[in-house]
């Protein structure tokens, strides 16, 4: 068969705007042989509409799912079978079946065989899940060669687990990756870093320190490989100091952690008391001392915050001198536990998907208005958003020079 797989999005986007994503490289990897695969991302090039595919895949998140529908709608027009997935398939699959033959619950890669094989004998099946967790030391190196590298930021993408040792109460991981913490081995890891055609590396997971002994192992096969990487992981990571040094050592040059919050009550509610926020300075001290980079997700309306919550934290980002910040109000996703939490309580009041990217106020908060929210959210990332300062605090750092020096040899 012709297998087209596509990433849906709104609109196309500019050149180095996005970084290469691994679900649909992965997916072709699990592709059985003998197939005709091909892979268009529209975040970074117009898909085309016109041909006719024996099967279309479309992963897609929820803000760009009518965008993904309408893609849908086209190809089952043209009589060609649909399958959807990605996290908001995974959570609501009876509306992704509106829209096509199938839908894929969780994790794709074992189940895409079956998948593919009942397109073949035109017996498509409703929902797709896999029966257990996916065994990660059985996965093939993700067909990263279908996409043009040539129209993504030069960071070459790894997942080197799945899953989370937290679970908190607005993260949408465990219903694409199920609970617990699974890890690849670290010889195969190696061997995509081996593969990568630049020096700089940008690990997918959720939360790559999460095992104290996998990451050693891993960033201690890592150090004379001589690459530069960005990883996402828990703030915890600064207290440990054994670990911190190896990820400096095998070239951590920057760290996203999920802050959330400099509200120890809002903290609670999202399940988060582990970040502790008397040492959140501290923690970030420590990253710095080794020089690396730290952006911090924050998220506003959680039901503790008041309308005082923008300046107390803009005035305890500047104090604990974090380098940069990702805001966003607060997201329950359609499907979600957390989100029928919210329905039930009678306080969803967005209900466009178009909208849940986090500029929007979905969920009407408990200690401010409507208004005071969104507008407070508009304050704060006008304040803080301010490229001059973004840069002077970058710049500070010891690892930013090498970060640039790095990505413009890759680019050109």
């Amino acid at each position: 068969m012709k297998i087209k797989l596509i990433s849906a999005a709104v609109r196309s986007k500019s050149k180095w705007s996005q970084i290469m994503t691994l679900s649909l490289p992965a997916v072709a990897a699990a592709t059985p042989e003998g197939h005709e695969i091909a892979i268009e991302d529209e975040r970074v090039k117009p898909i085309r509409l016109d041909d006719h595919p024996d099967l279309v895949g479309i992963s897609f998140e929820v803000f760009r799912a009518y965008r993904a529908y309408e893609i849908a709608d086209h190809y089952r027009q043209r009589h060609v079978p649909v399958v959807l997935g990605g996290m908001h398939a995974s959570v609501m699959p009876e509306e992704g079946l509106q829209h096509a033959d199938a839908v894929v619950v969780g994790e794709a890669d074992e189940v895409w065989p079956r998948v593919v094989a009942d397109a073949m004998a035109g017996r498509m099946q409703g929902v797709y899940m896999g029966e257990t967790p996916v065994d990660l030391a059985k996965l093939k190196p993700p067909r990263l060669d279908l996409l043009d590298a040539s129209r993504y930021f030069p960071l070459y993408p790894i997942e080197a687990t799945r899953g989370c040792t937290h679970a908190c109460a607005f993260c949408s991981t465990r219903y694409v990756h199920g609970l617990g913490f699974r890890t690849r081995p670290v010889g195969h890891i190696i061997a995509d870093l081996d593969r990568a055609g630049n020096r700089l590396i940008a690990f997918l997971d959720d939360n790559l320190a999460a095992d104290d002994a996998f990451a050693k192992e891993l960033f201690t096969a890592m150090i004379p490989r001589g690459k530069k990487f960005f990883m996402q992981s828990h703030v915890l990571l600064a207290e440990n100091e054994e670990l911190l040094s190896l990820a400096a050592k095998a070239g951590c040059l920057g760290v996203f952690v999920g802050v959330e919050s400099v509200s120890a009550a809002a903290l609670s509610e999202a399940n988060k008391g582990f970040n502790k926020v008397e040492r959140l300075k501290e923690n970030i001290a420590r990253f710095h001392d080794r020089g690396i980079l730290v952006d911090g997700g924050i998220i506003f309306g959680f039901d503790t915050d008041t309308p005082e919550v923008f300046d107390r934290t803009i005035e305890a980002l500047k104090r604990v001198k974090i380098d940069s910040v990702a805001v966003n109000i607060l997201i329950p996703y359609p499907g979600t536990e957390f989100y029928r939490k919210f329905e039930r309580e009678g306080r969803i009041i967005c209900t466009d998907y178009a909208k849940y990217t986090g500029g929007t106020v979905i969920v009407r908060p408990m200690n401010m208005t409507v208004e005071q929210l969104q507008a407070g959210y508009n304050r704060f990332t006008k304040d803080y958003y301010r490229m001059m300062e973004i840069v002077y605090r970058a710049f500070k750092q010891p690892n930013a020079v090498a970060t640039i020096t790095v990505g413009t040899k890759n680019q050109a």
